[in-house]
């Protein structure tokens, strides 16, 4: 399996992409620099001369460290699901858990009885508390297979990002 392994994943890439290992590698990098979502992993820290894929794995690391370490994480979301109330292009943000489900597997959970009270009032761009509403927990609930996919998915943080309330705490 050892080097023909290799090998073959490379003649795949190669075949289905048009792209070599390294041009591929070179891409990702380069999406992966602007997505981070920790608070202490910065977009602006990364610097084009240092190995970058391994820089960014150790992000990845780093991040779901974070996030595991946090008793409560944050998601953003940019479209409105599951019965919230939001304007069409507002973002907004969901309080709740992370943790590990396997080896190289993470889940992004909410309570049980998820209520939203907060939105964001269309004219004014003001966020406006609502009657509770009850929301389906399940339609948030977010699996990543890696540290890498948590990265990637841009979507997880250790604090509330700013412009994206927090739609699922009754005090602001």
């Amino acid at each position: 399996m050892g080097k023909n392994s290799a090998w073959n994943k490379q003649y795949i890439v190669v075949k289905h992409t048009g792209l070599t290992p390294e041009v591929l590698e070179r891409n990702v990098v380069e999406l992966w620099t602007p997505l981070h979502s920790s608070s202490s992993l910065e977009p602006a820290a990364f610097d084009p001369g240092e190995d970058t894929a391994q820089t960014n794995r150790d992000r990845a690391d780093q991040l779901v460290a974070d996030l595991l370490g946090a008793k409560i994480v944050f998601r953003r979301l940019e479209a409105s699901c599951g019965r919230v109330v939001m304007p069409e292009g507002y973002p907004y943000s969901l309080q709740g858990f992370f943790i590990a489900v396997g080896p190289e597997r993470y889940q992004f959970f909410t309570h049980a009885s998820l209520k939203q009270f907060w939105t964001v009032e269309e004219r004014t761009s003001q966020v406006v508390q609502i009657e509770p509403r009850v929301l389906c927990s399940g339609t948030f609930t977010q699996t990543y297979n890696s540290n890498v996919d948590v990265w990637l998915a841009s979507d997880l943080s250790v604090q509330p990002k700013q412009g994206a309330p927090v739609i699922n705490v009754e005090y602001q």
